[in-house]
Protein backbone atom coordinates (compact mmCIF):
# COMPACT_ATOMS: atom_id res chain seq x y z
CA UNK A 1 0.00 0.00 0.00
CA UNK A 2 0.87 3.63 -0.65
CA UNK A 3 1.85 4.84 3.08
CA UNK A 4 1.30 8.65 3.23
CA UNK A 5 -1.34 10.16 5.35
CA UNK A 6 -2.12 12.64 2.49
CA UNK A 7 -3.15 9.90 -0.18
CA UNK A 8 -5.53 7.35 -0.39
CA UNK A 9 -5.42 4.38 -1.93
CA UNK A 10 -8.22 2.48 -3.83
CA UNK A 11 -7.68 -1.08 -4.71
CA UNK A 12 -10.46 -2.62 -6.85
CA UNK A 13 -11.34 -6.28 -6.03
CA UNK A 14 -13.05 -8.39 -8.77
CA UNK A 15 -15.60 -10.31 -6.10
CA UNK A 16 -15.23 -13.37 -8.43
CA UNK A 17 -14.36 -11.42 -11.98
CA UNK A 18 -11.04 -12.69 -13.70
CA UNK A 19 -8.71 -9.85 -14.85
CA UNK A 20 -6.43 -7.10 -12.62
CA UNK A 21 -6.86 -3.50 -12.03
CA UNK A 22 -4.10 -0.99 -10.95
CA UNK A 23 -4.12 0.57 -8.23
CA UNK A 24 -5.71 4.01 -7.97
CA UNK A 25 -3.56 7.06 -5.53
CA UNK A 26 -5.61 10.01 -4.77
CA UNK A 27 -4.56 12.89 -3.26
CA UNK A 28 -6.44 13.38 0.51
CA UNK A 29 -7.37 16.91 -0.27
CA UNK A 30 -8.05 17.29 -3.97
CA UNK A 31 -11.69 17.80 -4.67
CA UNK A 32 -12.79 14.91 -6.58
CA UNK A 33 -11.70 12.12 -8.50
CA UNK A 34 -13.49 10.00 -11.35
CA UNK A 35 -12.98 6.11 -10.21
CA UNK A 36 -11.20 4.04 -12.85
CA UNK A 37 -12.81 2.13 -15.48
CA UNK A 38 -13.88 -1.73 -14.87
CA UNK A 39 -11.50 -4.03 -16.37
CA UNK A 40 -13.07 -7.06 -14.88
CA UNK A 41 -15.21 -9.47 -16.76
CA UNK A 42 -17.31 -12.92 -15.26
CA UNK A 43 -18.59 -15.53 -17.30
CA UNK A 44 -22.13 -15.34 -17.13
CA UNK A 45 -22.72 -11.94 -15.24
CA UNK A 46 -22.70 -8.30 -16.05
CA UNK A 47 -20.86 -5.83 -14.27
CA UNK A 48 -23.13 -3.25 -12.38
CA UNK A 49 -20.77 -1.40 -10.28
CA UNK A 50 -18.48 -1.11 -6.99
CA UNK A 51 -19.02 -1.46 -3.09
CA UNK A 52 -16.94 -1.16 -0.49
CA UNK A 53 -18.21 -4.25 1.03
CA UNK A 54 -18.01 -7.84 -0.80
CA UNK A 55 -21.42 -7.95 -0.24
CA UNK A 56 -23.04 -5.36 -1.73
CA UNK A 57 -23.98 -3.80 1.85
CA UNK A 58 -21.67 -0.70 2.35
CA UNK A 59 -21.67 2.30 0.14
CA UNK A 60 -22.29 1.71 -4.07
CA UNK A 61 -20.14 3.41 -6.34
CA UNK A 62 -21.25 3.25 -10.08
CA UNK A 63 -18.21 2.74 -13.14
CA UNK A 64 -15.98 6.11 -13.34
CA UNK A 65 -17.74 7.76 -10.99
CA UNK A 66 -16.84 10.81 -8.99
CA UNK A 67 -15.14 9.92 -5.80
CA UNK A 68 -14.21 12.17 -2.92
CA UNK A 69 -11.00 11.32 -0.92
CA UNK A 70 -12.86 12.59 2.34
CA UNK A 71 -15.20 9.42 1.56
CA UNK A 72 -12.21 7.54 2.91
CA UNK A 73 -12.53 8.40 6.32
CA UNK A 74 -9.07 9.19 7.34
CA UNK A 75 -8.05 5.45 5.91
CA UNK A 76 -5.20 5.60 4.00
CA UNK A 77 -6.53 2.43 1.67
CA UNK A 78 -10.27 1.45 0.33
CA UNK A 79 -10.70 -1.60 -1.05
CA UNK A 80 -13.63 -1.17 -3.68
CA UNK A 81 -15.20 -5.07 -4.69
CA UNK A 82 -17.22 -5.39 -8.01
CA UNK A 83 -20.81 -6.09 -7.83
CA UNK A 84 -22.13 -8.62 -10.42
CA UNK A 85 -25.86 -9.53 -11.94
CA UNK A 86 -26.83 -13.10 -12.82
CA UNK A 87 -27.54 -12.26 -16.74
CA UNK A 88 -30.91 -13.33 -17.78
CA UNK A 89 -31.17 -17.17 -19.75
CA UNK A 90 -34.00 -15.73 -21.63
Amino acid sequence: PYWSKDYTEITFNGNGGAGSMQNQIHDRYASVMLLFENKFTRDGYSFVGWNTVADGSGVAYSDCEYFMPVEANGKSEVILYAQWKENSTN
